[in-house]
């Protein structure tokens, strides 16, 4: 069963609902081939650094959407073996997942993030009861390398969304994460200038030794697509410029959402007076 809806439409529910429920600040999001770029380049960071001042946990999400397969068959044996059926799909830029794997290298916490479910009923029920995140998976590829061909690769995961692999031939294992575990393992940090600065130049590094110089027409069938050319470098001299530099990069040349998720601390230390 193909998805019922957009991998925008899947963004927008899930960072809406993740960024109330878990008092994050979401500081970007990929833009949108479709319409003008400057709307969807980061805005209002001002109020958005405000927002995320105190500690917090710096993440960076790649959203898809997926198709359920149901049957098993000679093209899919090897994965059904270790994942069973029902399982849920999603095919993968494989430039767009080689980055993310050398970022996610270099300690960064990035993950994909998927529906556990492909109905638009199920997507606007869950919409209204705040059960988005729940339904959802957070996807490590680290375990599975990069990807070293031009053939198309997915990933599946199984309904209950405890067992994932990437597959092209043999299945590669894919972590599965979750919040809480995410949160034990990294320590809260506050974004300062130096902290996105080292990150801006992660970002960059990927992204000028990944830069393709093959056209790019006819690519990018999926809802976003990412840049493939050389990134100009950014001027990174204060907190705010440091992130507009880092959620252009992480938007243009990943793909991802920029969310930071604000440690417990008290109301009036969330916002900077």
């Amino acid at each position: 069963m193909k998805p019922e809806f957009s991998e925008r439409v899947f963004e927008f529910a899930y960072n809406a609902e993740f960024a109330v429920v878990n008092s994050a600040a979401l500081l970007s999001m990929p833009w949108m081939p479709s319409q003008p770029e400057e709307k969807y380049r980061p805005y209002d960071v001002k109020f958005r650094l405000k927002r995320a001042s105190g500690k917090g946990w710096s993440l960076m999400l790649q959203h898809k959407v997926v198709r359920r397969v149901d049957n098993k068959s000679p093209s899919n044996r090897a994965w059904v073996n270790r994942c069973g059926v029902p399982y849920f799909a999603f095919g993968l830029d494989n430039e767009q997942y080689n980055r993310i794997v050398q970022l996610r290298g270099r300690g960064r916490a990035v993950y994909y993030c998927a529906p556990r479910f492909c109905e638009r009923q199920n997507l606007e029920d869950d919409y209204r009861s705040r059960g988005v995140c729940g339904a959802s998976v957070w996807l490590d590829p680290l375990p599975a390398g990069t990807i070293g061909d031009f053939r198309a690769h997915s990933i599946i995961f199984d309904p209950p969304g405890t067992r994932a692999f990437r597959c092209c031939g043999e299945p590669k294992n894919i972590k599965v994460v979750s919040l809480n575990e995410f949160k034990t393992v990294r320590p809260a940090q506050g974004l300062t200038r130096d902290g996105l600065a080292g990150m801006y130049e992660e970002l960059f590094a990927i992204a000028d030794e990944r830069a393709s110089e093959r056209p790019t027409e006819g690519e990018g069938l999926e809802n976003y697509s990412i840049r493939r050319d050389r990134p100009e470098r950014a001027t990174v001299d204060s907190l705010e410029s440091a992130a507009v530099a880092v959620a252009e990069l992480s938007a243009e040349y990943f793909g991802l959402s920029w969310l930071f998720v604000l440690d417990s601390v008290p109301e009036c230390a969330q916002v900077e007076k």
